[in-house]
């Protein structure tokens, strides 16, 4: 069903553009008569709005506190507003926004801003943060950006989380510039076998997860750790590997349902090289449709340890 409500969630550090980016979302001839809006701002930065930025918007300044479902319901109902822009606070997951919306709200787009004088230190430093922002993100806005200077850091920052995010950088004259980085997949997608690399198991997952049509009926190959359980039956098995997105602490493992002839006996910490073809369709195990190896062959292997058993996005 479609919501009833539109938001536009703007996120993003300090002093990177929102709230200027708003104001001028907000004056836009086409922002529309028709619709009743609301802006609900979360942060306080150093520019604030006035009655010339709101126009007909109105304007509520929330706490933590209001995230949760009845008091943004509340605030809907004042005004019976049909679209919601929000200001929302860089140091908060952008999650419990998302899980904080009345059921009759539904996201229109999220609006990720960096400021390029400071984001690669955000990053190095706060990468959870910086993770979380970037994964929900349609758009991601890099301000302040030098004519001429290396966009690749910038570029490889959002490419290492999604590629499902669109990449901007606005300069220092205030005009556009498209992302012309050159972004190749590690991994041969025309190949009769796709091989993945040890090191290439996080991009591979990773675009499988976000782009799974364009694997149905391509052929891989990898290196894996079965994970079982009875539940399963004799003929699947779940193959993948541990993946490490911001910080140690964040590893997880990541794989997908194999189904096999049964002639083979699976653990949990099984280390195989798996050879099989890709469908998209449904199992017990996802919530939805989702990939499936129809697994051709299975080969024994040595086990990584350490460091080596993970993989990342480098």
């Amino acid at each position: 069903m479609e919501p009833e409500v539109g938001v536009f969630l703007f996120t993003g550090f300090l002093e990177s553009g929102k709230t200027t980016f708003i104001k001028n979302a907000l004056r836009s001839d086409n922002l529309g008569e028709d619709e009743k809006s609301a802006l609900l701002v979360f942060e306080e930065g150093e520019e604030e709005y006035d009655s010339e930025d709101l126009g007909k918007v109105d304007l509520f300044h929330l706490e933590k506190t209001d995230l949760n479902p009845d008091s943004l319901e509340k605030i809907r109902k004042t005004g019976e507003y049909t679209r919601i822009f929000v200001e929302y606070n860089g140091m908060w997951d952008v999650g419990e926004f998302i899980d904080a919306m009345p059921d009759a709200w539904g996201i229109s787009q999220i609006m990720l801003f960096f400021n390029c004088e400071d984001i690669l230190e955000y990053n190095r430093n706060m990468r959870q943060l910086v993770f979380d922002k970037v994964q929900y993100s349609d758009l991601v806005v890099f301000n302040r950006y030098k004519s001429g200077e290396d966009k690749t850091p910038y570029h490889k920052l959002v490419r290492a989380i999604t590629r499902n995010s669109d990449i901007i950088f606005e300069n220092e004259r205030g005009a556009v510039e498209e992302d012309d980085v050159d972004d190749p997949l590690p991994f041969d997608m025309n190949a009769d076998i796709i091989d993945i690399e040890d090191r290439d198991y996080a991009y591979f997952y990773r675009e499988l997860s976000e782009n799974m049509k364009a694997f149905e009926g391509k052929k891989v190959r990898f290196k894996c750790v079965t994970a079982y359980d009875k539940s399963l039956g004799p003929t699947a098995v779940v193959v993948g590997r541990h993946i490490m997105t911001c910080c140690e602490a964040d590893t997880k493992y990541c794989g997908i349902i194999a189904l096999h002839d049964g002639k083979n006996v699976f653990g949990t910490g099984d280390w195989r090289i798996v050879t099989g073809r890709i469908k998209i369709g449904k199992h017990k195990v996802y919530r939805g449709p989702g990939p499936i190896l129809m697994v051709e062959k299975f080969v024994n292997c040595a086990p990584l340890y350490g460091s080596d058993a993970i993989t990342t996005f480098y």
